[in-house]
């Protein structure tokens, strides 16, 4: 993509058309922080960015690409303030607009995410993050046939987008649209086997379609990938224990829970596990506090509310909607949008590759 503007301030003016570079343009500069982040670099590429600032303060590429470091180091808040700095001096860029729905679906505020990807659709209507977006949103306000048209759109203007693929399979899956999901899901992994989450969501649409060995497979994945996921110790005991390995489900049940002592669902599985094993004392103990940890397994000690939730897979969290875009370095008028999203303990994910916007 392309940018294409003017600039104007602090002794500063020039026209930025296409890959252009003109006299006093500081994107040669602006890319080397890019390509610095994405390489897991963040703090190099701050540098920078602040070395410019007081040389651009008003360039708006400028301030998106300095949240996107800032976000992808943890700072909110400072990622916040230079997005809404970009939207004051351009109220209808893609790249920041994009950044704050994205922001907004992190603080579960999906009205306001929605109201974000509006305005981008007003101005691009086959923007493909910003109908990932309203489809995320969508989901969170709990459209759910609605979310599946606008991911589906998503799809259809991308079809290289692995998220996009990932966010539309898990809420097939969560829907019990479990055939349909398939694909996606197994599209998004093929691209990312790295990533410890996805291959807990295939585990669990697995687990569902009844293919019980290669569910324990790609729990296994998980777990040689992120051990420290209470999600893919309860989940493949469970699986184990469809198998009759009693003793091997009931220590992968028990990994999860001192993985996450808080972990509801690990504690309602070990109940289960440890009933059918006789151990009817302890078990009570255990769903207790799966009960008082999460209340909906009074009404619903078996978990069910749980089991297709790709939230469950990944973050357990029932409430998570589908997965914003993994990768954006725009801050163009035609940037891409969405924050990485962070994995806990490693580096953020992104697209090995340059998207200035």
């Amino acid at each position: 993509m392309s940018w294409t503007g003017t600039y104007a301030g602090k002794g500063h003016r020039f026209q930025y058309v296409g890959d252009g570079i003109a006299p006093g343009d500081p994107r040669k500069r602006i890319d080397k922080g890019i390509i610095m982040a994405l390489n897991g670099d963040p703090r190099g590429a701050l540098k920078i960015y602040r070395e410019l600032l007081l040389e651009f303060p008003d360039f708006v590429p400028l301030h998106t690409n300095m949240a996107n470091a800032l976000d992808m180091l943890g700072d909110e808040k400072g990622a916040r303030e230079h997005h809404e700095r970009a939207l004051s001096l351009e109220p209808d860029n893609v790249a920041a607009l994009l950044s704050m729905c994205f922001l907004h679906m992190r603080d579960s505020d999906y009205a306001q995410a929605e109201r974000c990807a509006k305005k981008v659709l007003a101005k691009e209507p086959g923007n493909a993050n910003a109908l990932h977006a309203m489809g995320a949103a969508a989901d969170g306000l709990g459209r759910h046939e609605e979310a599946l048209g606008y991911l589906s759109a998503a799809v259809d203007a991308d079809p290289a987008d692995m998220d996009v693929r990932a966010s539309l399979g898990s809420l097939l899956v969560r829907l019990d649209r479990d055939a349909e999901a398939l694909p996606h899901m197994k599209a998004a992994l093929d691209a990312d086997p790295g990533d410890a989450g996805q291959h807990i969501s295939m585990g669990v649409l697995y687990g569902k379609l009844g293919r019980t060995e290669d569910a324990i497979k790609e729990y296994a994945a998980s777990i040689k990938l992120d051990p420290g996921v209470p999600a893919a110790h309860a989940n493949m005991g469970l699986e184990l224990l469809n198998l009759g390995r009693i003793e091997e489900a009931l220590a992968s049940v028990r990994e999860s829970v001192r993985v996450d002592p808080s972990y509801a669902h690990g504690h309602s599985a070990l109940s289960v596990l440890l009933s059918a094993m006789g151990m009817h004392e302890e078990a009570l103990e255990h769903m207790k506090k799966a009960t008082t940890l999460d209340p909906r397994y009074i009404n619903d000690p078996s978990g069910r509310h749980m089991s297709a939730s790709y939230a469950e897979s990944a973050a357990s969290d029932p409430t998570r909607p589908p997965r914003m875009p993994a990768g954006y370095m725009g801050g163009g008028p035609a940037g891409p949008g969405g924050p990485p999203r962070r994995k806990a303990g490693k580096p953020s994910h992104l697209r090995r590759k340059k998207r200035r916007g």
